[in-house]
């Protein structure tokens, strides 16, 4: 689906005689937007209630009365603002023994005290609180405690509010079919995956609703915000691409104006037997159609049958609901079902009696309150723009994608979510699973293709005394888990480089089967587009569930990685889940429509050049050889050495020592840290001399003051090195060459020296003139009671 919150009015059917109900679905709108669309932001508790008839007897309307008002923010739009006594009608309610329901349209009760945010300017509206269910929270007090606090609906505390968002407190209740087994992946050495998420919504203390006040003044308020404009009357378009080009359609439409008559439809008969609520948590089914539930559907146009068959049969995959046929374009409460198609404020008005407002899709149904439904007719918001295409509509605020609004649509006609006014299901969208009846996401990898374990378990449950449900193997992944809503999968960061380990956060498995499955394997690709197959770059790292039971579903976490030898480049993060390991399902063993998905943003893999090496520094004060020292860079796998411009060596530390200088001859070096991607960018110079210790200065020789022993050159070496070390006064020397193992493998002095700097080469041969092994080795410099030692590396 997409994005969501609930904004303007909400839909509505009417009733006359018997229940009536009507679903609508909304998009996602933020507290800034709530609250800049409001006109009247009030406080207040309501002290009276009252349902009655509209003017034409056409709908139910309910009246509540709000006192001890306090007004918090209003426009120049409001008409009762600063009124101690606030009036909003909501549409829906009972009239003696006559009920009209319109779910979405929040509930609420006498002696409660509630934040409002409403459309305050006159109008009539199906429900006059901004964004439905979230633009009003109930104001509460904990026992013993004088702050307030504010809730939803639904019960969860506010902990926080952004431009953006709501933030709620933990939900505690039923949640549908949670596998605990964690999966395994693969490998010597098998990685448990985090247990499947349990707990939704934060565990932060609620705000008060001093705090959140100041919160809507300072920034709600006075964010930059676009506004979604609900009053807009300009007609929309279907999108699709033409060469590259945008095209608009118009709307395919076939409705007419002429209003209908309510067709009391209750002389068909209920099937005895069947249960009148199936419950699933906060989700159910609430009444059933005889079947089969012929659904008429409108002229095809330039889209073909598709357009309106393939969602019937996504449905029809698991219970044989839905029989489709042409419709005779006799719109309205007919006493048939249909899909009316797109149609506007004034033809909607004409047949019901109603107007859109925020509401971009809706299912009108009429029947009994949770018994039979007489007749379920579904339309589109012909004010918005509409399209098939997935690509155009993800992340586009102003396009909707038609396949997922159908579907939720769908899920309504059968008797899914139906109800509100305590006697079936509200439509909160505040859930804790995925199910196609959360409202539209704008921005979710949601493109419609299949329906979610908690649909497919009600459906059956629904209609299991009239059909036997089909036999279906299907698996469902999605980029996306619940939590008070939809949200995006993620993965750990946005940028990458070959070999880099990556992290793909809440991906959600699903299994709608029949019956449980072995080794369900989930594999991750990337890919240069959503289209998401076998043919893209495989992601190391396979999971695995060993048993996935069937109406169960798990949240996980994967640790993959980039592989060495991916491009660079921007990638999509794709998922495929597989049966049995390696098989896909295909359309002789199960539904394969939702087998793939993909995150919602992309990764960038790159190789960029490691940083610059700092203080690079060179002595100038050691006899024949200059020492380089620096700062490390991270990431780095080793260095490369410059002297005047020209490579003398690289390091795989952060010294290297120059023995092929001239003394007194002042050298220039910089320094590049390297990696796979290359070579960075070289230090700052640092210039550095050495001296000749056998050349006396200012006819003084150069003597050291303690014993020292140089680093040897080169090293590591192969076969041959020199030793050079210096003695501070006239002694006998004795130099060695030992063996890790402390056993003296070759001596190379053992006389008189003078006072000075020495040299010795050493071949690489023990005492007895063979070659030595390659390996560590110590030079130990004694001196009188002086003893100075260093390592040595031989290669072979």
């Amino acid at each position: 689906m997409k994005s969501s919150t609930t904004y303007g009015p909400v839909l509505i059917c009417l009733t006359l005689l018997i229940a009536n109900s009507v679903w609508a679905l909304n998009t996602d709108v933020s507290p800034a937007e709530i609250a800049q669309g409001s006109d009247l932001i009030f406080a207040g508790t309501i002290s009276e209630t009252s349902s009655r008839f509209n003017e034409s007897g056409t709908i139910i309307l309910t009246d509540y009365i709000f006192t001890d008002v306090e007004t918090i923010h209003a426009t120049d739009r409001s008409r009762q603002g600063g009124n101690g006594v606030v009036v909003l009608t909501f549409a829906g309610g009972t009239v003696d023994d006559v009920t009209f329901s319109a779910s979405g349209v929040p509930t609420l009760q006498n002696g409660h005290r509630y934040l409002v945010f409403t459309f305050d300017d006159g109008a009539s509206y199906l429900c006059s609180v901004v964004g439905g269910p979230r633009g009003i929270l109930e104001i509460v007090s904990d026992f013993g405690d004088e702050r307030q606090y504010l809730q939803s609906l639904s019960g969860r505390r506010l902990v926080g509010v952004s431009v953006d968002h709501f933030d709620w407190a933990t939900k505690t209740g039923h949640m549908f079919g949670q596998i605990a087994a964690p999966p395994i992946k693969e490998g010597e050495t098998p990685l448990p995956l985090p247990a499947p998420l349990f707990r939704t919504g934060s565990s932060a203390p609620p705000i008060s609703l001093a705090s959140f006040l100041d919160s809507l003044h300072a920034t709600l308020l006075t964010a930059s915000t676009s506004v979604p404009d609900w009053r807009d009357q300009s007609e929309g378009a279907l999108i699709r691409r033409e060469n590259g080009a945008r095209v608009r359609d118009p709307l395919p439409r076939e409705t007419s104006s002429t209003p209908r008559v309510y067709r009391d439809r209750r002389n068909q008969t209920a099937i005895d037997g069947l249960p009148p609520v199936m419950t699933g948590g906060d989700l159910g089914a609430c009444g059933y159609h005889n079947l089969p539930l012929y659904m008429e559907y409108p002229p095809v146009g330039i889209y073909g049958l598709p357009f309106w068959f393939v969602p019937m049969n996504s449905w029809n995959q698991f219970v044989e609901v839905f029989d489709p046929e042409l419709n005779n374009s006799d719109d309205g409460s007919n006493g048939e079902n249909e899909i009316i198609g797109y149609i506007t404020n004034s033809e909607l008005n004409a047949m019901y009696g109603l107007s859109w407002g925020s509401a971009i899709a809706l299912c009108a149904s009429w029947g009994n309150q949770c018994g039979l439904i007489t007749e379920s007719d579904i339309m589109f918001n012909a004010h918005e723009d509409w399209t098939q295409d997935f690509s155009e509509s993800l992340g586009n605020d102003d396009l909707i994608l038609v396949r997922p609004v159908y579907m939720h649509e769908l899920a309504h006609a059968w008797g899914m979510q139906r109800g509100g006014d305590g006697w079936g299901f509200d439509e909160t969208y505040d859930y804790d699973l995925p199910t196609v009846v959360h409202p539209y996401y704008h921005h979710l990898v949601e493109n419609g293709n299949g329906i979610h374990l908690p649909d497919a378990y009600l459906l059956r449950a629904d209609y299991e005394g009239q059909q036997n449900p089909e036999t279906i193997t299907d698996l469902g992944i999605e980029s996306y888990w619940a939590d008070e809503g939809l949200h995006n999968s993620t993965s750990d960061r946005t940028y990458y480089r070959p070999g880099d380990d990556i992290v793909v956060e809440n991906v959600t498995v699903e299994n709608m089967s029949t019956h449980g499955l072995d080794n369900v394997q989930v594999r991750f690709y990337l890919s240069d587009d959503r289209e998401i197959d076998t043919s893209d770059h495989q992601l190391e790292g396979n999971y695995y569930y060993a048993e996935f039971p069937w109406n169960a579903y798990a949240v996980s976490t994967f640790n993959l990685r980039i592989p060495d030898d991916v491009a660079i480049g921007s990638y999509f993060v794709g998922a495929i889940v597989f049966l049995d390991g390696l098989e896909e399902e295909d359309s002789s063993n199960g539904y394969p429509e939702n087998n793939a998905t993909s995150l919602y943003a992309q990764i960038v893999v790159h190789c960029p050049a490691p940083s610059q090496p700092h203080n690079l520094s060179a002595s100038d004060d050691l006899p024949l050889v200059i020492e380089l020292q620096w700062s490390a860079v991270a990431g780095a796998d080793g260095y490369v050495v410059r002297r005047d411009g020209a490579v003398i060596g690289e390091s795989s530390d952060t010294v290297h020592g120059d023995y092929n200088c001239d003394p007194d001859v002042v050298y220039s070096y910089t320094v590049a840290a390297r990696d796979q991607c290359g070579e960075g960018t070289q230090s700052a110079p640092a210039q550095g001399q050495c001296f000749d210790p056998n050349v006396a200065v200012d006819d003084v020789a150069i003597v050291p003051t303690v014993l020292t022993v140089l680093p040897n050159h080169p090293n590591p070496f192969n076969p041959a090195t020199t030793v050079r070390y210096g003695v501070p006064v006239a002694s006998r020397v004795r130099v060695g060459v030992y063996g890790i193992d402390g056993r003296l493998i070759a001596l190379l002095a053992d006389d008189q020296h003078a006072a000075g700097y020495h040299t010795r080469p050493w071949d690489g041969r023990d005492n007895r003139g063979n070659l030595v092994a390659a390996g560590t080795y110590f030079l130990r410099v004694e001196a009188g009671q002086e003893v100075s030692t260093t390592k040595m590396s031989l290669l072979k």
